[in-house]
């Protein structure tokens, strides 16, 4: 199973501007990690200078345990499926399968053999014969993949496929990905748009800002405990709520002042603080939506009142859309409010749940 090793990678422009800064990674053989970012965090650029498109300023590419830094890209045993991958319009599916083989010169018995195993990899026998505006959006996502697994790579490298694809086109060809993953003997290496559904593949993150690993996490973990606000921003949909918040000390206990209440924090978050000299300072306190619920205390902790300034349907959930002072926010409501739209709701955020980073640097104070 080939592994993969990024060692104290960067890539700079002349002129001096660094696009990759001191890049660690390591990949286990048969991993599927998804590299996540915004659109300017250069992940596609490091895909690229992996399978040997671009090229390293310094640092070193390992595969299976060697260096592999300045080979050539036909010899990383690799494929690479890019975010504008197009097919060829005047062939057919199977045509389009069969064409790396062909300029490799294989014999066409094998290439026949590898078009129909890759066929029924993907489930395109009945669409072989099929030219490709013909095809479904799952379909053409097959036959590119198809085109990619021919060559019967190693490590696969896929750039953001799917972020422009219909909802249920997305989660047909998430399927497929996962099933050929867990079916053939190889690593995966899919680079995420934030516009889909990036829980739905792997079982560990890495988060990219500015060229180099922000946090390297599961899933679920960086959900719960992002090392940042950059990294909580990238996986709250819908956006967090964000409040400016004073640290201050009662009765031995920690808590936060809000515009319109307070919140006490759990003793691990108040110990936290307490540690590293906040009480006075003013930090950030970020809430998920699912993180705040209506309520009928008009006061008490972590209760305050807001304007309801409308509501929507998200993912066939009511949000409601309010503002507490200077502050924009959204909450999940489990029913209607009893106001109308610019009439007053109470707002309970659970302590459980909250979110604390520094106001300047956007660190987390908690994690």
């Amino acid at each position: 199973m080939a592994g993969l090793l990024l060692k104290n990678v960067n890539k700079t422009y002349a002129g001096g501007h660094q696009m990759i800064r001191d890049f660690n990674l390591e990949i286990r053989g048969k991993e599927f990690l998804v590299l996540a970012g915004d659109e300017d965090c250069k992940k596609t650029m490091l895909l690229r200078m992996i399978a040997g498109l671009d090229d390293f300023t310094s640092g070193t590419l390992w595969i299976d345990g060697e260096d592999r830094t300045f080979a050539e890209p036909r010899d990383r045993n690799l494929a690479m499926l890019f975010k504008n991958a197009v097919l060829y319009p005047e062939m057919n599916v199977a045509d389009n399968l069969a064409f790396a083989l062909k300029l490799g010169k294989l014999p066409q018995k094998e290439i026949e053999q590898r078009v129909g195993e890759i066929a029924g990899l993907l489930s395109l026998e009945a669409a072989l014969e099929k030219k490709t505006e013909e095809l479904t959006e799952a379909e053409r996502f097959c036959v590119l993949l198809g085109r990619a697994l021919i060559r019967k790579p190693r490590i696969l490298l896929i750039d953001s496929m799917l972020a422009e694809f219909a909802e249920e086109a997305q989660k047909t060809c998430r399927e497929i990905l996962l099933r050929v993953y867990e079916t053939l003997d190889m690593t995966v290496l899919y680079a995420a748009d934030r516009r889909e559904c990036i829980s739905g593949f792997g079982s560990r993150l890495v988060l990219i800002k500015d060229g180099t690993v922000c946090q390297d996490a599961a899933p679920a973990k960086l959900y719960e405990r992002p090392v940042c606000l950059y990294a909580a921003e990238y996986v709250s949909r819908p956006p967090l709520n964000q409040f400016s918040a004073t640290v201050f000390g009662e009765e031995n206990q920690v808590g936060l002042s809000l515009p319109g209440g307070r919140l006490f924090l759990l003793d691990e978050h108040g110990k936290k603080l307490a540690k590293q000299g906040c009480f006075g300072k003013q930090v950030l306190l970020a809430v998920r939506p699912e993180a705040l619920h209506l309520t009928e205390e008009k006061r008490g902790d972590g209760v305050f009142s807001a304007a309801l300034e409308g509501m929507e349907l998200y993912k066939n959930r009511p949000l409601l859309h309010f503002t507490a002072g200077e502050t924009a926010g959204t909450v999940f409501a489990d029913g209607m409010p009893a106001c109308g739209i610019g009439g007053e709701i109470c707002l309970k955020i659970d302590v459980k749940k909250v979110l604390i980073f520094d106001a300047e640097t956007g660190q987390s104070l908690t994690c």
